[in-house]
């Protein structure tokens, strides 16, 4: 790179670490926030899903129990499925609570994993290291050759 390549590869970063970087950033911080709101709704729809099928079977042996209770030939068969009944409403309760349960955590989780990707985008750096042969990016602790600019003479008009 060209003493002049240099300085204005040099202004220009000055002016996208300043300007753009933080622009960019911000724009990061919106896609984790889509990306994580969008999986959470998609997890707790598909949980909601699977919990209200075992719900529905659980209120459906509840309702078989209750009939055959009515139906009873006798006191104590009916007192055994109306017991029945009640545990299986107990069943379908105890999921519906464990379902409140999962989304919570959930929530917990999501912000959680946004803080610590907001911490981790909020330090990230990035900067030009010029001292090789080749000019890096370095972003965090990662860095990439760049290819070499162009000359005055490459440049398509």
């Amino acid at each position: 790179m060209s003493g002049s390549q240099e300085v204005t590869v040099k202004v220009f970063w000055s002016w996208f670490k300043e300007v753009a970087w933080p622009f960019i950033r911000k724009h990061l911080k919106d896609l984790i926030i889509f990306v994580l709101d969008l999986f959470k709704e998609k997890f707790k729809k598909w949980a909601s899903e699977q919990v209200e099928k075992r719900t529905q079977s659980a209120n459906k042996k509840a309702d078989e129990f209750a009939q055959k209770a009515k139906s009873a030939q006798t006191p104590e068969d009916a007192e055994k499925f109306r017991a029945l009944a009640q545990v299986w409403r107990e069943v379908a309760e105890q999921f519906r609570q464990e379902n409140e349960a999962l989304k919570m955590k959930l929530d917990e989780i999501s912000q959680e994993v946004q803080r610590e990707a907001f911490e981790k985008t909020n330090n990230l750096d990035v900067d030009l290291d010029f001292s090789a042969e080749k000019p890096k990016l370095m972003m965090g602790d990662a860095s990439y050759d760049l290819p070499a600019l162009p000359s005055s003479g490459d440049t398509k008009s």
